[in-house]
């Protein structure tokens, strides 16, 4: 049961930084405790665990405009971020981790600033039938969290500038390109604020658990800066390879749990597996199996959800005309 409430807010506007002191504030979290974390990001597109960097966004115009790009632990799609979009993370230690009372937090916030906010399918918040929000879920052995967005004053022609949205993805959501589908939250409330909106969520998380809500201790910044070297590097944002070359791409698919993008990369031709698929156990494991199993099916593990198996299966299928 938790018994003690804090809330971080970084003053830091870099994406890896961030990053860091969320997977800092992760493995400190103790029994009893649960975190409110509140953090912006400027100019930054944030991919998913498991996708393609060069199949998500143009990674040529990011480079010419200075714009960064990093890739989170968690599943889901890319994303845009500049000041004018609040990040939030929920963290709990595992048997106190309810994204449920989550959204609820989220939506009493909304409520209380104004906003007609609605949780539209597994993981958007939507406000007259257009996103401001995405969320995104991570489990550990101990702790879990759950983060997302809240787009509050998001440059819209910079969101469609470097993202790349699959026809396939953007026919499922029944419309026509990415900016069609969101809305910035001060469209329908011109006079909110992100510290007005920051402090409601504040009084949001607090009322959830009848605790009083308090600023979370010191952090070691060495511990962080180090972490943040991972976030920054490389071989985490594009992989080992560098990314593989967009005319590669063989087969693409969209399913209910997610987009599926399957690829030949390198000289040796070996297939890879990349998806936005919010289950990111799944992906591992599809993404581990793929390259040994090839081209024979992809066992079902006696373990998975049926929800799981049913990745799996979906995925054989495209596998027979790969």
């Amino acid at each position: 049961m938790v018994q003690q409430l804090f809330y971080h807010e970084s003053r830091s506007l870099s994406p890896y930084y961030n990053l860091a002191l969320e997977e800092l504030l992760r493995s400190e979290l103790l029994p009893a405790e649960a975190v409110l974390y509140l953090w912006r990001n400027e100019h930054t597109v944030v991919i998913g665990k498991h996708q393609s960097a060069r199949h998500e966004c143009d990674l040529e115009a990011l480079e010419a405009d200075g714009v960064s790009l990093a890739r989170r632990k968690t599943g889901g799609g890319a994303v845009f971020h500049d000041a004018g979009n609040l990040n939030f993370t929920f963290l709990n230690r595992r048997e106190d981790y309810d994204p449920g009372r989550n959204f609820e937090i989220l939506l009493e916030a909304l409520k209380a600033v104004g906003v007609p906010a609605v949780l539209s399918g597994r993981n958007d918040l939507t406000a007259e039938g257009l996103k401001f929000s995405g969320n995104a879920f991570f489990k550990s052995a101990f702790v879990a969290y759950h983060h997302g967005t809240l787009m509050v004053e998001v440059s819209m022609e910079r969101l469609s500038r470097y993202l790349r949205v699959s026809p396939l993805k953007l026919r499922a959501k029944g419309v026509r390109s990415v900016q069609s589908r969101v809305v910035n939250l001060r469209q329908l409330c011109p006079a909110l604020t992100l510290e007005a909106l920051g402090k409601s969520l504040q009084s949001a998380f607090a009322a959830s658990y009848s605790l009083p809500l308090q600023p979370g201790p010191r952090l070691n910044e060495t511990r962080i800066a180090e972490i943040e070297k991972t976030f920054a590097s490389r071989e985490w944002i594009l992989g080992k390879a560098g990314g593989f070359d967009a005319a590669s791409a063989k087969v693409e698919e969209r399913f209910d749990w997610g987009s599926l993008l399957l690829v030949r990369e390198g000289d040796s031709g070996k297939p890879n597996l990349y998806s936005d698929a919010l289950d990111t156990e799944v992906v591992e494991y599809l993404r581990a199996e793929l390259p040994r199993v090839y081209p024979g099916p992809i066992p079902l593990p006696a373990s998975f959800s049926p929800f799981q198996k049913k990745m799996v299966e979906d995925v054989n299928e495209i596998l027979k005309r790969f």
